[in-house]
């Protein structure tokens, strides 16, 4: 990042005996001065897409195709698959990432990274799509709704517990500011947890590798982490691999072959098993999911309780 003189906006300014100076004007800056003009330039942190990668899809109607259908038609859900590509470029079959069935939808897959150097942050991301057919398509859809709606009544249920009992506690004398704020983060939780399990998915049949997306992609030549603040930072991304771990082994394999010589051989891992639970709080949840809910919504209120006091007047005792 560039800094501009405040006076002649020159971008300019070169660092000589301890100051910076600007070369077109002549006016001079301390360290502490040229790192405020980077904070009052940089208002909101950058982000930077990586160079797009392209991908050109294959027809579904081949042998190959169907053969390694016919041999995954039965996936096991605690394996993932992971295929690297040396190249930007790839070819994508169309067929579903997750059943292998025709596609007719397209899921972006997407991949953040980001770097800090002193108070500029810089976000990386790399994107692209894979194809998924209706029925998975409206799968992974149902699973962000939930996630949707449980984050949503979670915190409709905190704030309004909190406002009615700041206004309980302040109007009959029953308590003290502590009792607004653990009994709205209790009903906050239990609310969470209710409907959490209320919440209830189909059974996935046997050709389906899972409820959420099918496709993750990372690369190793992202950027991240800190950077030295005056030294010389990463702008510009070259992407030269990018690891692609897939939930069905034989749209792994199928985009291993569509990607050769440039593909490596297939990784096993294991993953954890969501997709045969049923309901969204055994699928997306845990006991530390809830410990640090707990934590969170604690922290919280007692910041929002503050702010109610001005309100309505309780006892901080």
């Amino acid at each position: 990042m560039k800094l501009k003189c405040e006076l002649c906006g020159g971008s300019n300014l070169v660092k000589t005996d301890g100051l910076f100076v600007c070369q077109q004007c002549g006016a001079s800056y301390t360290s502490d001065e040229a790192k405020k003009l980077i904070d009052e330039f940089i208002s909101e942190p950058m982000e930077k897409k990586v160079q797009s990668i392209e991908c050109t899809e294959l027809d579904s109607e081949t042998e190959s195709v169907n053969a390694i259908n016919r041999e995954h038609s039965f996936p096991d859900r605690s394996k993932a698959y992971v295929v690297s590509v040396n190249s930007d470029r790839f070819s994508v079959p169309k067929l579903c990432t997750c059943c292998l069935k025709p596609a007719e939808q397209m899921e972006k897959v997407t991949y953040h990274t980001s770097t800090r150097s002193g108070n500029i942050k810089t976000k990386y991301t790399l994107s692209t799509e894979f194809p998924l057919c209706d029925e998975c398509w409206q799968h992974e859809r149902a699973v962000k709704k939930a996630d949707n709606k449980v984050t949503v009544v979670f915190i409709l249920v905190n704030l309004f517990s909190l406002v009615a009992a700041t206004y309980l506690i302040s109007t009959y004398k029953i308590g003290s500011w502590y009792w607004a704020v653990l009994l709205a983060s209790i009903l906050g939780i239990l609310s969470f947890v209710v409907l959490s399990l209320a919440i209830q998915f189909p059974a996935l049949s046997s050709q389906h590798t899972g409820r959420t997306e099918s496709v993750k992609i990372n690369s190793p030549d992202m950027p991240e982490g800190y950077q030295p603040f005056w030294g010389p930072r990463k702008r510009e991304v070259n992407i030269t691999q990018i690891d692609f771990t897939f939930k069905n082994a034989g749209y792994a394999e199928l985009f291993r072959q569509a990607n050769k010589p440039n593909a490596s051989t297939i990784q096993e891992i294991n993953r954890k098993n969501i997709e045969d639970k049923i309901n969204f709080f055994n699928m997306s949840f845990g006991v530390g999911t809830i410990v640090g809910l707990i934590f969170l919504s604690l922290c919280v209120n007692c910041m929002l309780i503050i702010l109610l006091v001005q309100i309505f007047p309780i006892p901080f005792s």
